[in-house]
């Protein structure tokens, strides 16, 4: 709950977790890692900028419209929606998309791959935090949490993600720091104008952070938990 979002905000080196959408496969080599900078040390060491995303968390989208995974035809479906159902002449699992008026089995396999994965979460791992002069032993890591399957799946609708990414901060950022609309804070310690344990949104650069679910001092925070609200397209610290 929320001492253990705070515990792995605490954990991160940079104070931020960030959670990536895009409609590929997470690799070591493509986006988002690909933009991730590098810098050289005063020894001529390439200091890659990977381990300070230790615990990031990636979501698969669908590379096109909405994946159905059902025995029976799907009733209504819309163009490039997909459809992954068992083959009727054996064990295999058969993917089609739906072009045109009709579905076509999908033979592109880079395609076939990532609709198989849509929906699938993971978190980049870097064990090797104290060698950062080379991304060893990191890599994307499948989460097996369907608690956090579900509420990425529903963040992902959110308008706010547009960007490929949200992201999750435990101390006001810099001056400089580029914030997006839909960022949170997560305060790991009280400061002037924000509570520690209290969730912000950051709503534009006019308004700027905006905390939901508002709860005073005198609420017993044990009868809270983080829930997804679909309106905001978000997990909020709410009320039972």
């Amino acid at each position: 709950m929320v001492n253990s979002v705070k515990k792995d905000l605490q954990d991160q080196i940079d104070g931020n977790i960030s959670t990536y959408f895009y409609d590929h496969l997470p690799l070591a080599n493509n986006e988002p890692v690909a933009s991730w900078p590098t810098s050289v040390n005063e020894s001529g060491d390439t200091i890659y900028d990977c381990y300070r995303h230790n615990g990031d968390l990636f979501y698969v989208l669908s590379p096109g419209g909405e994946v159905y995974t059902q025995t029976e035809e799907p009733s209504s479906p819309a163009t490039n929606d997909y459809w992954i159902h068992p083959s009727t002449e054996n064990q295999e699992t058969v993917v089609e998309k739906y072009i045109g008026s009709e579905w076509i089995e999908l033979t592109d396999e880079v395609e076939r791959a990532v609709v198989m994965k849509t929906g699938y979460c993971y978190r980049w791992q870097y064990t090797d935090v104290d060698n950062k002069t080379a991304p060893v032993n990191s890599d994307w890591v499948l989460i097996t949490d369907t608690a956090i399957a579900e509420a990425l799946a529903d963040a992902a609708k959110a308008q706010d993600t547009a960007d490929h990414k949200r992201t999750v901060y435990s101390s006001l950022p810099a001056q400089g720091v580029q914030i997006d609309p839909g960022d949170l804070l997560i305060p790991t310690a009280d400061s002037d104008d924000y509570k520690a344990g209290r969730v912000y949104k950051y709503v534009n650069d006019t308004t700027g952070w905006a905390e939901i679910n508002y709860t005073d001092s005198d609420v017993n925070t044990n009868t809270f938990s983080w829930k997804f609200d679909k309106d905001n397209g978000m997990m909020m610290w709410s009320g039972a």
